[in-house]
């Protein structure tokens, strides 16, 4: 039996982790799973409730550049864990932007992977973002973000510690 789900909020997830459940005759598990990611993203929803929010750009890809827009679960991980993606009023997963766009909203932080943040320093276009010439970047782990998983929790905390330092010792 093969189950297909698009998942692209946690909400579906949470669903997927009940299906699988269900059809693996492990619906008590499932529960535990999905609740323990549950309690993970509320208590980091809680520890950087009061916290000033953090204006981030999530660019996934560089030609054509593609940025983490309302449509996705990291728009999703990025509220909980204190940011504001300037990106939001984008209803897609990731829409196309330009980079001039980006240079317009004036993100705080740029969240990308190692690969991805290395590139972007070294790219001279991206100059025009005031956070890579004031390098201000957040190194992405893809492990904990690359899809909606189990470590959903993980990957807000992280999130959170990187964008509220200050908040650490109040964070699961």
């Amino acid at each position: 039996r093969t189950i297909t789900m698009r998942v692209d909020h946690i909400a579906q997830f949470m669903s997927l982790c009940t299906r699988l459940g269900l059809a693996m005759g492990a619906t008590e598990r499932a529960r535990q799973v999905a609740d323990s990611v549950q309690r993970t993203l509320d208590a980091v929803r809680v520890a950087t409730r009061g916290a000033k929010p953090v204006s981030v750009v999530w660019p996934l890809w560089q030609s054509p550049v593609l940025v983490v827009g309302r449509g996705s679960y990291l728009d999703e991980v990025i509220e909980i864990a204190g940011g504001v993606n300037v990106f939001h009023d984008m209803s897609a997963p990731s829409p196309p932007v330009s980079l001039e766009e980006i240079a317009k909203r004036d993100p705080d932080v740029v969240i990308a992977s190692a690969k991805i943040s290395a590139a972007l320093r070294a790219s001279g276009p991206w100059r025009a973002v005031g956070a890579i010439r004031a390098n201000h970047l957040v190194l992405d782990n893809p492990a904990l973000s690359g899809r909606p998983s189990v470590v959903l929790g993980m990957a807000a905390v992280a999130l959170a510690r990187a964008l509220h330092p200050e908040l650490s010792g109040s964070l699961p």
